[in-house]
């Protein structure tokens, strides 16, 4: 039987760009997650099906009939599940509260025992993916308490995905044998090529794209960034973009200056997130950095 492969985040690690213009490309597996677009309604109910059992432990989802699907699905190719959703707290599919991320990946495990899984994290250094963090969850129209920066990366649940040996040990015990690879987001920004063959190790097959950086609604500034609260009319220029491809998205960001942040911001309330200071930075290193893989 063929294998599941599980890109399960973390956030702010590339997962969009992973997700928008990698991952459907890659020849012979059945990509499931977001996207920009997609032809596939089966698989994008299945996505959302498995994403429905995992994070809400009160789903009237069958994990049986579940099972069953997943097994047709890998009778002819492999399959790709990416979710970052699946390392966080937050819980944007449902009004349902969300449950904790460890819950939601025990549930994933029991739902896919039985089959051969690889399971993917992109990583980043600990100081700017906490910061970004911390600064996407300001931007959600229900976010989760993460007090102020400094409580969030001592104690909040979602920053302990960060140290990358307590993840790695927690999906160890989750998947048993399945092979857990750590893809760096630095090497995806500046060394796309190095990283696309990193990745193709992964997947044991050539993988080619064109990629860049995808636009979260931030701006960035010397000692803050400003963050632009979404709303409906940002979700709606949001799925408006999934639509257009990178090149042209690209091209009118550099050469006019049309981008959702710059249509966002000009319309919405903005929130300023000052950035870390050296005394956080430092808590930061001793906290996390310290726990490499």
């Amino acid at each position: 039987m063929n294998k599941v492969y599980l890109h399960l985040g973390v956030q702010k690690t590339g997962t969009t760009t992973l997700q928008w213009d990698i991952f459907p490309n890659i020849d012979g597996v059945r990509f499931v997650g977001r996207r920009r677009f997609s032809n596939d309604e089966s698989g994008e109910r299945l996505y959302k099906r498995i994403c429905s059992y995992c994070f809400n432990s009160n789903t009237k989802e069958s994990a049986v009939k579940l099972k069953l699907d997943i097994s047709a699905t890998l009778k002819n190719t492999d399959l790709l599940i990416s979710e970052e959703w699946f390392l966080t707290d937050y819980n944007g599919f449902e009004k349902a509260p969300g449950d904790c991320w460890q819950n939601k990946v025990a549930r994933l495990a029991i739902l896919l025992s039985g089959f051969e899984c690889v399971v993917i994290i992109s990583k980043r250094e600990p100081i700017s993916a906490l910061y970004s963090v911390f600064c996407q969850n300001i931007q959600r129209r229900n976010p989760l308490d993460y007090g102020d920066f400094s409580e969030f990366y001592k104690e909040h649940n979602d920053a302990k995905v960060y140290d990358y040996i307590y993840l790695n040990k927690y999906l160890k015990k989750s998947f048993g044998d399945s092979l857990v690879y750590f893809i760096e987001f630095e090497k995806m920004v500046k060394r796309p090529e190095e990283f696309l063959v990193d990745l193709s190790k992964v997947f044991s097959r050539p993988i080619k794209a064109d990629f860049g950086n995808e636009n979260n609604i931030k701006i960035k500034k010397k000692s803050s960034t400003v963050v632009v609260k979404e709303n409906y009319f940002s979700d709606f220029l949001r799925r408006f973009t999934e639509v257009i491809p990178f090149s042209l998205r690209r091209y009118l960001k550099d050469n006019l200056n049309l981008s959702v942040s710059n249509l966002v911001s000009s319309l919405n309330p903005d929130v300023e997130v000052l950035k870390p200071t050296k005394q956080q930075k430092d808590e930061i290193l001793n906290l996390y950095e310290r726990n490499k893989v």
